[in-house]
């Protein structure tokens, strides 16, 4: 009878994992193996913008982006789980990618986004200074994310770049401060967690 009970356990165990249903996560479903290309690009929608904020952007916010939400208003459709971490990938119109990261917490709300086609180019920025014209310097990079009087540029090392501006004539904004720093180092801030640190390789290599 033991021998039966325990093979029944171990079954159930299979069916879980086969399942991509992790019991130790609040049983949110993944596929690691889903393909990316059987999903409809979504259209690029000023919700879409606003959940691919970053990291930093999310500090104070009271708004949760659930990730059960986000699958009922059909958003999402494919999520992974590696290293621990649930995120998921959208494909956008005009061959972007919707990555989000998710809160590692029963609520599993969107902690980073990344909305993009691909990475910015490191060679682009390697002699900004103060003073360079905002205009010019989005012009050169496409994947960059602009809020406000902020831009945000990630790198294929996972290192991101932030540019503050300031306004210098009407229609005219400079450079007054940038930094950088690479999310690997700040695994305790959730602030400055990024979801390409968790890509799967086959996802990585979408916007490689």
């Amino acid at each position: 009878m033991k021998t039966k009970k325990f093979l029944l356990s171990m079954f159930s165990i299979l069916l879980l994992a086969t399942a991509g249903c992790s019991s130790s996560q609040n049983y949110i479903t993944y596929d690691n193996g889903a393909d990316i290309t059987d999903i409809k690009a979504m259209e690029l929608t000023e919700q879409i913008e606003t959940l691919a904020f970053p990291s930093e952007m999310r500090a104070g916010m009271s708004v949760c982006h659930n990730i059960d939400d986000l699958r009922t208003e059909n958003i999402v459709e494919i999520v992974r789980f590696n290293n621990g971490r649930y995120y998921s990938v959208t494909p956008v119109e005009n061959g972007q990618y919707l990555f989000l990261l998710y809160a590692d917490n029963d609520d599993h709300c969107v902690i980073d986004g990344y909305l993009a086609a691909g990475f910015s180019d490191k060679e682009d920025f390697k002699d900004l200074q103060a003073g360079e014209d905002r205009d010019e310097i989005l012009s050169n990079d496409a994947n960059a994310y602009v809020a406000g009087n902020t831009s945000y540029h990630r790198f294929s090392d996972k290192t991101v770049l932030v540019i503050e501006y300031e306004e210098e004539t009407a229609d005219k904004y400079i450079v007054s401060d940038f930094y950088s720093y690479n999310s690997a180092d700040y695994k305790d801030d959730p602030y400055r967690e990024s979801v390409i640190d968790y890509l799967l390789p086959n996802d990585l290599k979408l916007l490689l």
